[in-house]
């Protein structure tokens, strides 16, 4: 049996659009999807991504394991943070700053906001975008 699969840049060959919020869910499998994401971030402005942190949590942070996966975890967070995005812990009024050296105690859902930056400040005055993580 033959399986055709995509990684995330080969959608940069079929999206028609140059900004997109992302909610990603592919049951721990993200570390493994944004090692083939950069064409697509260069791209494309994401500006929110969604994503449930549960497995990655729960199988990757023991301070002794040394796996393949909890390495491919922290580069992908590197490649986020590379590209200003922060991480979030979505409450009912908002989103709390989550500290990326404590992710093994993030909650299951979490958000990645990307920092706005100083040409969209000065575009950021409209009350729905008042709480933009600066």
């Amino acid at each position: 049996m033959i399986i055709s699969t995509i990684v995330l840049d080969d959608l940069v060959d079929v999206i028609s659009f140059s900004q997109a919020v992302m909610k990603i869910d592919i049951q721990g499998s993200e570390h493994y999807a944004f090692q083939c994401a950069s064409r697509l971030f260069d791209a494309v402005h994401f500006t929110h991504i969604f994503m449930e942190w549960e497995i990655m949590r729960d199988f990757y942070v023991d301070s002794n394991h040394t796996s393949h996966d909890k390495l491919l975890v922290e580069q992908m967070m590197s490649f986020l943070l590379i590209r200003h995005f922060r991480p979030y812990n979505l409450v009912f009024d908002g989103a709390e700053p989550l500290d990326p050296k404590l992710w093994s105690s993030w909650p299951v859902n979490i958000a990645w906001l990307r920092l706005a930056t100083s040409d969209e400040l000065l575009h950021l005055t409209r009350s729905h975008h008042k709480n933009w993580p600066l």
